[in-house]
């Protein structure tokens, strides 16, 4: 008797899971909201020093949307990053006292590296170093995360010429 409720409930958890995972597919024929890649530019009217962003937008399904969009609620496509009101600031701000500059989200530099290369990339990177330290010392071989790039050049590609 007991196998056959444990068998049912696997069974129900299963579908619903199911459910669930075809509604959020990550497949490149079906990527959520939005496109399969996006390239991420400097706002019109900004001088970049380093090229355009290629984001591999469905290599990210794996993460909450609420991660990076974190005004998403699910009812409707997320905005882009720059829309007005949000981090489309143009120009860095002035440091405020006791804090760094890249504190002004508003800024839509700080808004990306903010959040993906310092609160992403580099937690993760971070993180795996933990878990490889910890592993070491009983020769464990620790499932690692994929990380992204941490390296300027990772994501923004060969700098541009002048």
């Amino acid at each position: 008797m007991r196998k056959k409720v444990v068998w049912t409930v696997t069974a129900g958890v299963l579908a619903i899971l199911a459910g669930v995972m075809q509604g959020f597919s990550a497949s490149k024929e079906n990527a959520c909201f939005g496109e399969e890649r996006y390239t991420l530019r400097a706002p019109e009217g900004v001088e970049s020093r380093r090229g355009p962003v290629e984001f591999p937008h469905h290599a990210h399904f794996e993460f909450a949307c609420v991660r990076c969009h974190h005004t998403f609620d699910g009812t409707e496509p997320p905005m882009g990053c720059m829309v007005s009101g949000c981090h489309d600031a143009t120009e860095a701000p002035p440091p405020l006292p006791g804090k760094s500059a890249a504190a002004d989200m508003t800024y839509f530099k700080n808004a990306y590296h903010q959040t993906c290369w310092l609160g992403c990339h580099k937690e993760i990177k971070a993180k795996n170093l933990e878990l490889q330290r910890a592993a070491a010392a009983t020769g464990a071989k620790p499932k690692l995360a994929k990380t992204g790039p941490t390296t300027c050049n990772g994501c923004h590609g060969k700098p541009l010429q002048r």
